[in-house]
């Protein structure tokens, strides 16, 4: 102060409230003139953790008082975020084991101290696959005014990049003012089913399986977290000897452990291998079958004259397999009715008994009708093929017409009766014509025959005209 001088000089330090953030309040100048104000020295050191605003209280001697602040607030910030927390949201086996894709959630939070904190401002994920980076991926989480105080994402650690024992996730975190803080976990993941494989020390049995000695198979089961627990030995037809595990340690996914059966008494055996990894991934089981599946029809009806049956016809359709699917089998079924298409039948649904498998095929339509019948193993392995010829469904009744006469009529002069008869099946050695009478029981008729597309007519020569031929 150039006039009166200056009589004293004082500061008076301003917190924010926690939150603040770009244009916040500042006190009014009643309210500077009730608030503790200390004496400057002349310097000010601040160095704990803080949000601040500097006030400075100036009065001369004729007291005149000016108030002066710096511009914004002063933030120190010398704490380093809170450690990140890891959750693993997949389910792991109970032996802490993933089968696949891990999915996680990433929290982060900025420790306030001293009242304040800076803001979050990257969070970086990282992957290890060993001591190779597998996945990287850095969050920003906010501009500096922002000062964004906590941050959770949910990312997934992608099992096809990490298939391994040593895996490791870290995530860091930065705050504003440069803080650092980190944590990590680690896991396993194993996606590869154990591979089983047994090999015999011989294979010159007669016919194939018979042998005079002893037999002795080993197995080797290729599996990197092999559980000899989850393992189980079954055989069946007599006892053998089997030994322990020999478990393999070598961190891959073709890991050997390897285990021996002994066969030394008399017996016909089976037996197999089952193994779940500590991931609980299962071993597949297999199937050799070499065995062509039969097929068989029988009929609830047989044909008349080679070819014909009246009203519905179905057949029993059987077939043997032991490894059965209905999507196996086909059926092509040809239906005709002079000669145009018709709808044909289906199979119906399969009923099984053991190795044992039938099915119905119904006729009920007039037709004519044939079939090929096919199936195919689940193992590949195809039936002959089952045929049945052309048959005919007819229930229909022939249909028989008269002609030249009336019935219950009388009549004189000429008579020559005529009888027409249709089917579309006919056969004309089956027609029969017998005349009866009141008087006459039965005569012997002649007259002329003609055909017709789907029969034919008979027509009787003219009656005598004889007094003994009336009736």
């Amino acid at each position: 102060d150039e006039t009166s001088g200056v009589a004293s000089d004082k500061y008076y330090l301003y917190h924010p409230s926690l939150d603040a953030k770009g244009s916040f309040s500042l006190p009014s100048v009643d309210e500077l003139r009730s608030v503790e104000w200390k004496d400057w020295n002349g310097a000010l050191s601040l160095t704990e953790d803080q949000q601040t605003v500097v006030y400075q209280r100036i009065e001369d001697k004729a007291g005149n008082v000016t108030y002066v602040n710096t511009s914004g607030a002063i933030l120190i910030d010398n704490t380093a975020p809170s450690q990140p927390q890891i959750t693993f949201n997949s389910q792991a086996s109970a032996n802490n084991v993933f089968a696949g894709n891990v999915s996680t959630t990433i929290r982060v939070e900025d420790q306030v101290s001293g009242g304040t904190y800076s803001g979050l401002n990257t969070v970086t994920v990282e992957v290890f696959n060993g001591s190779t980076v597998s996945q990287s991926q850095t969050f920003n989480v906010g501009l500096r005014e922002d000062r964004v105080k906590a941050f959770s994402t949910d990312f997934t650690i992608d099992a096809g990049l990490n298939n391994s024992n040593s895996i490791t996730i870290r995530v860091t975190s930065v705050d504003w003012a440069g803080n650092t803080s980190s944590s990590e976990q680690k896991l396993s993941i194993d996606t590869v089913a154990p591979r089983i494989e047994i090999v015999w020390d011989s294979n010159d049995g007669r016919q194939g399986r018979y042998y005079n000695r002893n037999r002795t198979a080993t197995i080797h089961i290729y599996e990197r977290n092999f559980n000899p627990n989850a393992t189980s030995i079954n055989i069946q037809g007599g006892n053998a000897q089997i030994s322990g595990w020999s478990v393999s340690g070598d961190g891959t996914d073709n890991s050997v452990n390897t285990a021996t059966v002994t066969f030394a008494e008399d017996g016909d055996y089976t037996f197999t291998v089952n193994s779940t990894d500590l991931a609980g991934n299962s071993a597949q089981l297999f199937t050799i079958d070499k065995t062509v599946p039969t097929i068989n029809v029988t009929w609830d009806k047989q044909l008349v004259n080679g070819k014909y049956v009246a009203g519905t016809r179905t057949a029993t359709i059987t077939v043997v397999e032991h490894n059965f699917s209905a999507s196996g089998f086909t059926a092509d079924i040809k239906a005709a009715l002079e000669s145009q298409g018709i709808p044909a039948p289906s199979v119906s649904g399969w009923s099984s008994n053991g190795d044992t498998h039938t099915a119905t095929l119904t006729f009920s339509s007039d037709g004519d009708y044939s079939f090929n019948l096919n199936f195919e193993d689940l193992a590949g392995n195809r039936s002959n093929s089952y045929s049945e010829n052309e048959f005919t469904i007819d229930s229909t009744n022939p249909a028989i017409e008269f002609d030249g006469v009336v019935d219950g009529s009388s009549n004189k002069g000429d008579v020559r009766p005529s009888v027409k008869f249709s089917d579309r099946n006919y056969d004309k050695s089956g027609i029969t014509l017998r005349l009866k009478g009141y008087r006459h029981k039965e005569v012997v008729v002649t007259g002329s025959y003609s055909e017709t597309a789907q029969g034919g007519v008979i027509t009787l020569d003219n009656f005598p005209h004889d007094a003994d031929v009336d009736d």
